[in-house]
């Protein structure tokens, strides 16, 4: 069963054709690559997916319903989550409050909870939150940062605050841009079995990533994409060293 289809996707920004005639089918379960070269069009992808922007042509079906157009927050609501190439935290609030955040998004306020609140008392709904926020903070490995700053950590550790946060509402699909940007060898590998384990969970993972090992180690399919338009699809060693994958990477004489 796919859990996302993009269907013949156009989008363009002026004279800009940035996406064309883009065909993918994601399957339900899997963690889904997506590669290609700088501007080729990965981030624009997302940025349609979850809704930054609608496209200019065609159609996003997500689980069986049409959410072309939607803006960011629904199509959210209904199970997408992102993160992005440069890590976006709220770096003046606490490492869990951010996770916490997540939560808030399908949390729903109770009006006479609200009124009837004891000062200086925790809700069992934020109490519930935030134990599930040191959960996920546990899964990522951030627990001893709980109550730091989210600007104080480091780069590496900010992509898998954001994975957290964005583990927080409760994914069918999660859209990873770049995870491993700015990581080493080490943590790269830590990243390549946390990836493993959100999909154990039935979590559907699109990964785009420079690390092309990565992707084609970490992926059960890959789409390979040139300004916009798909050039390869299949297995990942497939795909890794079709012609005009190694074209685009590497160029010609």
């Amino acid at each position: 069963m796919d859990i996302l289809e993009l269907q013949r996707i156009n989008k363009r920004f002026g004279g800009v054709h940035a996406i064309k005639e883009l065909d993918l089918k994601v399957t339900q379960g899997t963690v889904h690559g997506l590669i290609g070269p700088n501007g080729s069009g990965k981030t624009t992808t997302f940025n349609v997916i979850s809704g930054v922007f609608p496209p200019t042509d065609g159609r996003v079906i997500f689980d069986g319903t049409d959410i072309t157009g939607l803006p960011a927050y629904e199509i959210a609501r209904l199970g997408i989550s992102r993160t992005f190439q440069i890590p976006k935290v709220m770096g003046r609030m606490p490492v869990l409050e951010n996770v916490m955040c997540g939560y808030f998004a399908k949390t729903r306020t109770d009006p006479v909870g609200t009124f009837l609140h004891v000062p200086f008392r925790r809700s069992r709904q934020e109490e519930e939150t935030r134990e599930k926020a040191m959960a996920l903070l546990e899964f990522v490995g951030l627990t001893k940062s709980a109550n730091r700053w989210a600007r104080e950590l480091a780069w590496a550790d900010q992509h898998l605050l954001q994975i957290a946060r964005a583990l927080a509402t409760s994914p069918k699909l999660l859209l990873l841009d770049e995870p491993t940007a700015g990581m080493g060898a080490e943590e790269s590998a830590k990243l390549e079995g946390l990836i493993q384990h959100i999909k154990a969970q039935g979590t559907s993972i699109i990964l785009i990533a420079h690390d092309v090992k990565l992707v084609t180690r970490a992926s059960d399919v890959v789409t390979a994409i040139e300004f916009g338009a798909k050039i390869a699809e299949g297995l990942p060693e497939e795909v890794k060293n079709h012609p005009k994958v190694v074209e685009a990477y590497l160029g010609t004489d």
